[in-house]
């Protein structure tokens, strides 16, 4: 009996000891890709390709399961599931201030919030400075939005027209 007991302490212990290894091992490894759009503050850039109205910052951020950010005017959030590339957002709620400065920027807002909702694709794409660049795509493959990760990031993307 005594035999048996010490065979099986031995053998739970080597468990344990290979299940602590894969742990430690687990929690270096790199973020998956759907970790990366969280914890960081993205600024739009472009909408559908074309600039945008200076005086008002477009932001998106994502946490673990939701989003939150500011659409020029109202602020706004929703939930987001992500893999590898695909997006999906749902519930996507705003308030309804409205805002008469600058103008055009309810337009702007508005059409902000339709491609938002179009989103289906996402890219994170590591930028020419210091930041990272996440590009989102509708259904048909068209980007829809483009977001860097700061303000001055944001500043040098609208100075250069992407390629």
């Amino acid at each position: 009996m005594d035999i048996r007991r010490t065979i099986m302490v031995g053998i739970t212990l080597v468990l344990a000891t290979w299940m602590a290894a894969c742990a430690a091992g687990a929690q270096d490894q790199p973020p998956a890709q759907g970790n990366t759009l969280q914890s960081t503050e993205w600024v739009l850039v472009s909408l559908k390709g074309n600039a945008l109205i200076e005086g008002r910052e477009i932001t998106l951020r994502f946490e673990e399961t939701s989003i939150e950010g500011s659409g020029g005017c109202n602020t706004y959030g929703g939930s987001y599931t992500a893999s590898e590339d695909s997006l999906s957002l749902s519930g996507v709620y705003w308030t309804e201030m409205a805002c008469v400065e600058p103008e055009g920027i309810m337009e702007q807002e508005q059409a902000y919030f339709q491609a938002l909702n179009a989103a289906a694709r996402y890219r994170v794409a590591q930028g020419q400075s210091s930041g990272d660049r996440l590009e989102l795509y509708d259904e048909a493959g068209a980007q829809v939005l483009a977001f860097a990760t700061s303000t001055a990031d944001a500043l040098v993307e609208q100075e250069m027209p992407t390629r």
